[in-house]
């Protein structure tokens, strides 16, 4: 599967890049079902993490949250970018340098991404402002 950023993903496509994703950098990635949307769409996490330097919990991590609010798919798209960039990085540095492919400056990444898309309230249908 080659990973395309020409237009925003559905749910129907996003579920299979990222267990695509995982599956194929499984010693460091888990994607976890972690609930279910408003519409019982699984909401999913990927954490990227090289266990093996320690427990997750005790490094420093980064988080990054997309999907949100409905309709923003650019944050989608930011988060299956970065994660692929990550792991693909990883593999190319590692290959390069026969380094065990870590990701510095931190050690833990995860995005959750919830796949609901809200209905337009009253407000947002008239265009009220808060």
């Amino acid at each position: 599967m080659h990973l395309k950023y020409d237009h925003y993903y559905r749910h129907s496509e996003l579920v299979p890049a990222l267990e695509f994703i995982v599956q194929q950098h499984k010693d460091i990635a888990t994607l976890e079902r972690i609930g279910k949307s408003g519409e019982g769409r699984d909401l999913l996490a990927v954490s990227i993490t090289n266990s093996a330097t320690g427990d997750p919990s005790s490094k420093p991590a980064l988080y990054i949250d997309c999907n949100h609010h409905a309709g923003e798919c650019v944050g989608t798209m930011t988060a299956l970018y970065t994660i692929d960039h990550l792991l693909s990085r990883r593999s190319a540095t590692s290959s390069r340098n026969g380094a065990s492919g870590s990701l510095p400056p931190f050690h833990t990444w995860r995005s959750a991404v919830p796949g609901r898309r809200r209905r337009p309230t009253a407000s947002m249908r008239s265009g009220a402002t808060s």
